[in-house]
């Protein structure tokens, strides 16, 4: 074989490697939104008021930005508009800055809020939201590529694709969605879900029961819930001061629980570590070292 041929040969490897990365979400590449070297950033901004009578309900579809929804002490919905754009100079900045807007519809159930995005063949811009909203409202969020903040608002739902996620001091529960960032919950009233994969998760003070999905990463489960079950292949998982049932599944990473009540492990290659045990203890695992200290019930093994 020819050195050009091997060449050729390594290059379509590589490529195709990269390119299987990339669809299987691996390598994070936005081709709509690249940002070239000599690019320059320029920040607009605007502010709305979404008067009373308001729907019962707030939903925020964004993406590639931030979105902040804060409950505080009044009858409306405020909100600042952010425009994050890259171009060459502030003319061309400008340009579409002019033709960039939130898109705002009051139907009968919820106040939706959007942006134009999809008007734009070239887009290399972020748009970001910071939302004042009555205390207690209920809200949904879609976003990507940015942080969604949640605090002081009612039943949560938050999707929010290569995003970190922070939802705290909640009339209600949650459920929330990402990827490849971290998720921060604390202070609900309700129960918590969270789907994710190669992110680290933490759950403090949440009384409902609590649903975990995630893989290469870490979960922090702390605080008094009714009921938890972590499903968290390829993740470290910490489980501390948890009285209601637990069961736990996950593989090749540590599984640590403090002060839990009866507990279901279900393990691979999953080294355990149990100190403060009140109940049943039923534990699966191969591979690897269990500790176990002042468990308090029954134990199977």
């Amino acid at each position: 074989m020819k050195a050009k041929e091997i060449v050729l040969l390594i290059f379509i490897i590589v490529a195709g490697v990269f390119f299987y990365h990339v669809q299987a979400g691996k390598i994070d590449v936005v081709w709509d939104d690249f940002i070239a070297l000599d690019f320059n950033e320029y920040t607009y901004q605007e502010t709305q008021v979404i008067e009373p009578p308001l729907p019962a309900s707030l939903k925020v579809l964004n993406s590639h930005g931030q979105v902040e929804v804060l409950g505080a002490e009044t009858d409306r919905i405020t909100f600042t508009f952010e425009k994050r754009i890259w171009r060459r100079n502030e003319e061309k900045a400008r340009e579409v800055a002019d033709e960039l807007h939130p898109v705002v519809n009051k139907g009968d159930t919820a106040v939706t809020i959007t942006t134009n995005r999809s008007d734009f063949k070239r887009r290399n811009f972020e748009t970001n939201f910071r939302i004042t909203v009555p205390s207690g409202m209920p809200v949904e969020v879609t976003n990507s590529y940015g942080l969604v903040r949640a605090d002081q608002v009612g039943e949560t739902m938050i999707d929010n694709r290569h995003g970190e996620v922070s939802v705290t001091n909640i009339r209600g529960g949650a459920v929330i969605e990402n990827s490849y960032e971290d998720v921060e919950v604390s202070g609900l009233e309700s129960n918590c879900t969270i789907r994710s994969r190669h992110s680290d998760i933490s759950v403090k003070a949440v009384p409902g029961e609590v649903n975990i999905e995630n893989s290469y990463g870490l979960v922090d489960l702390r605080g008094d819930s009714q009921k938890a079950t972590i499903t968290a292949p390829h993740t470290e998982i910490w489980v501390e001061d948890v009285s209601g049932p637990l069961e736990v599944r996950n593989s090749y990473e540590k599984i640590t629980l403090r002060n839990v009540g009866p507990s279901r492990l279900d393990g691979s290659h999953s080294s355990i570590d149990v100190d403060g045990l009140a109940g049943n203890l039923e534990i699966n695992d191969t591979y690897e070292p269990i500790s176990l200290k002042s468990v308090r019930g029954n134990l199977q093994i």
